[in-house]
């Protein structure tokens, strides 16, 4: 994995706009730049960011950045389900309704851990929201997702 240098401002800039939409700012970095994947390659992409932005969610969690964990668990819930959309074609959800709608129809293709993962990133997302500093669940939620 290569590093590129951000100037301070734009890394602001971006975390700024990624607490506004309770992503981590590499999510929303990924949002920004998809158009410059090409198509076929994009679950693929967006998997390998989910998988890479949970691992980190377990280093924060392990090294005491328990609400940046919990947020990196929503976030790897995201990414990952938006996996799921650019493989099947499907637009990503906009509303939290939609959300729902779409869980429902992944888990009768995948089965319930797709409704495990969704549980589990929702539980993240309210303690990252609520700011909770308890480390008890945050490697469980990671994990489940």
């Amino acid at each position: 994995m290569s590093c590129v240098p951000v100037p301070r401002p734009v890394l602001e800039a971006l975390e700024r706009e990624a607490t506004g939409r309770d992503l981590a700012p590499e999510a929303l970095l990924l949002e920004l730049t998809e158009r410059l994947v090409p198509e076929p390659e994009r679950p693929r992409v967006y998997l390998e960011a989910a998988v890479q932005t949970l691992d980190h969610a377990l280093r924060d969690a392990r090294e005491g950045r328990v609400v940046q964990a919990y947020l990196r668990a929503w976030t790897g819930l995201v990414l990952a389900i938006r996996s799921y959309c650019a493989s099947r074609g499907v637009e990503p959800p906009s509303r939290p309704i939609d959300y729902w709608a779409l869980v429902e129809r992944m888990s009768s293709e995948l089965g319930p851990d797709a409704y495990r993962a969704w549980f589990a990133g929702l539980a993240a997302y309210t303690a990252y929201k609520e700011g909770v500093r308890e480390r008890g669940g945050v490697e469980v939620c990671v994990e489940e997702v």
